[in-house]
């Protein structure tokens, strides 16, 4: 009892310096006054690297050139696009969402599905998924996983897991079906994808606090969650992500750009050179509300997603500490 007290203190001012800090960089447009600033320039080092490197293997040296000039056409952009989801995807998912063929594509990912949560029954056994919730930290904002923890802990949730995880190209399929799939996405999906796969990853698994919700996910999704791009206080997506990812816009142009959108899919989309009807709606900051920063699976996709981010040793772990 006085251990959880203790955290939600520390949760509390950890959430205060944060604002304070925030406030006072947003005043006098200075980010090195943000507290996460050196963990949020190595973390992005690291991104940008992997992206570049990952792009240098793809594309040819005088491509990679316009890429990094940032002056090309949505025409290019778009085929930019496609080369980059060929290398990603492979070939047969490639061909399948390629010809607009997805019962093929969901098919195809049903089997990966089949083969990574392959004996999950027996390791889940009795598990109570009602009083657990998964968030997870994307590469975006990695850095401030801690003060994600924060918050989840002062909002009376307490912490029974939290490690570092990455997923590859069928572990991500599989969580993320619903976007890759869909007819308006084959033009954004990879600039996605390349921002996740094999990026690091923080997984934090926590646990019902005197039984205060019937369901601990419900919870999260419904009054933690909140969306990306407007300002929504006290919610993960709305408040701490925004606020850090403004204040990563106001230092790194460059780098965010290369990390979160390196070949202007996102630019033209919201300029109006791409179509598209399914991002940009009613947000104060287009840019930004695509980077979400946090993951959190639906009642229905905790069993999935847990399958497919913890070993059985988390899971005994888990068991334990309920």
């Amino acid at each position: 009892m006085l251990e959880n007290i203790d955290n939600t203190i520390e949760s509390n001012q950890s959430l205060l310096e944060f604002n304070r800090h925030f406030n006072r960089s947003w005043y006098y447009c200075n980010p090195h006054l943000n507290p996460h600033y050196e963990l949020q320039v190595k973390s992005f080092a690291g991104l940008y690297k992997a992206n570049l490197d990952c792009l240098a293997n793809i594309f040819s040296s005088e491509d990679l050139e316009v890429i990094l000039s940032g002056k090309f056409d949505s025409i290019k952009a778009l085929n930019f696009s496609d080369k980059l989801a060929f290398n990603l995807y492979g070939h047969e998912l490639y061909g399948f969402i390629d010809k607009a063929d997805f019962d093929s594509a969901d098919k195809l990912i049903q089997t990966w599905e089949m083969n990574q949560s392959e004996g999950s029954k027996e390791r889940f056994g009795d598990l109570p998924l009602n009083e657990i919730g998964v968030v997870v930290v994307r590469p975006e904002v990695y850095h401030i996983w801690n003060l994600v923890e924060s918050m989840l802990n002062a909002q009376g949730l307490d912490i029974i897991l939290s490690k570092d995880t990455s997923v590859d190209l069928q572990k991500y399929s599989i969580m993320y079906k619903h976007g890759l799939l869909h007819p308006d996405s084959k033009a954004h999906f990879p600039t996605r994808a390349i921002g996740y796969i094999n990026k690091p990853l923080r997984l934090i698994v926590v646990k019902n606090r005197k039984q205060r919700f019937q369901s601990v996910s419900q919870f999260l999704n419904t009054n933690l969650k909140g969306g990306g791009g407007t300002y929504r206080p006290n919610t993960l997506r709305g408040d701490i992500v925004l606020k850090e990812l403004l204040l990563i816009r106001m230092n790194q142009e460059k780098e965010l750009r290369m990390i979160f959108d390196p070949l202007l899919i996102y630019h033209k989309i919201a300029d109006g050179e791409i179509e598209n009807i399914s991002i940009f709606r009613n947000t104060t900051y287009p840019m930004l509300s695509y980077i979400s920063g946090v993951h959190i699976p639906e009642d229905f996709e905790l069993k999935r997603d847990l399958s497919l981010l913890c070993d059985p040793i988390d899971i005994e772990k888990i068991k334990s500490l309920l």
